[in-house]
């Protein structure tokens, strides 16, 4: 596995802190700047909302709407209102903004971990790396602090779909709030999730000739991760039409069963179709 120095606290990409009522700022920015990771803008939003609801409630879905690049070398204000909160779930849709320019707007879901005891489950094994799969990220990802991951993947075509799977856990000790480890997923989440549907469309997943944005990323969190441990992101891309790329994510752990789900669309540019 890929492992580097060790530096602590992975969560500190993603921590926010309270600037006013309803209101927080993000802590950590990029001295580089350059675009906004939008993985750390989807792990930002989602602790403002945790911040505002009680212990008692666990995120159970975040659907993101990108409006522009935010600067990644810039405080991001995060603005939430209190859309529902009932007995046993909670709405919180949050505004990213920039300069007082809203860059992202989120509906985040929450809800008692013991509000249903109604549940299927299907896997096989576990979620622990194939021993095929290649050490560290696919490409560099600056945004991604060095050493906080064991970080492996593996592509592969299957039925016709091309397909990547992305292990990775977390080094070193992490607090046990849900809130943590949900930010990390949706912090990966996001690391080269559009590629699978430049590979389906004939271009190599790292040509940095095509224009990308993402436009949407949604996801579902079907129960409590530790992120200490190994867990799995598989993606494929069932379609692309329009100018737009979806990709479809299962977030794999213990018993390889399925702990959250992703849908990602992407707009993209061709060579092609790029002004001359």
């Amino acid at each position: 596995m890929n492992r580097l120095n060790r530096r602590p606290d992975v969560h500190d990409v993603f921590a926010v802190a309270a600037i006013g009522e309803r209101t927080w700022q993000s802590c950590h920015t990029d001295a580089r700047g350059g675009r906004m990771f939008g993985g750390q803008t989807l792990a930002q939003l989602l602790t403002a909302g945790y911040q505002s609801v009680g212990d008692h409630l666990v995120a159970s879905s975040l659907s993101v709407t990108f409006l522009r690049p935010g600067d990644g070398g810039a405080v991001c204000e995060y603005r939430v209102g209190h859309a529902h909160d009932g007995q046993s779930s909670a709405v919180r849709d949050v505004t990213a903004c920039q300069d007082g320019v809203p860059v992202a707007l989120a509906a985040i879901g929450f809800r008692r971990p013991d509000a249903c005891a109604w549940s299927h489950r299907h896997g096989v094994g576990d979620a622990t790396p194939d021993p095929r799969a290649r050490p560290g990220l696919p490409h560099p990802a600056r945004a991604i602090p060095a050493g906080a991951f064991d970080v492996c993947y593996l592509d592969t075509r299957e039925d016709g779909f091309f397909v990547r799977r992305l292990w990775f856990r977390a080094l070193g000790q992490l607090p046990a709030h849900p809130a943590i480890h949900h930010g990390i997923v949706a912090l990966i989440s996001d690391l080269y999730l559009f590629e699978p549907a430049l590979v389906e469309n004939g271009y190599a997943a790292d040509d940095r000739r095509i224009r990308y944005a993402t436009t949407q990323h949604s996801m579902w969190f079907h129960d409590l991760v530790t992120t200490d441990q190994w867990l799995l992101i598989e993606s494929r891309s069932p379609v692309s039409a329009g100018g737009r790329g979806l990709v479809t994510a299962q977030v794999r752990g213990p018993g390889n069963t399925v702990v959250a789900t992703a849908v990602q669309e992407v707009a993209i540019r061709l060579p092609s179709e790029s002004p001359a």
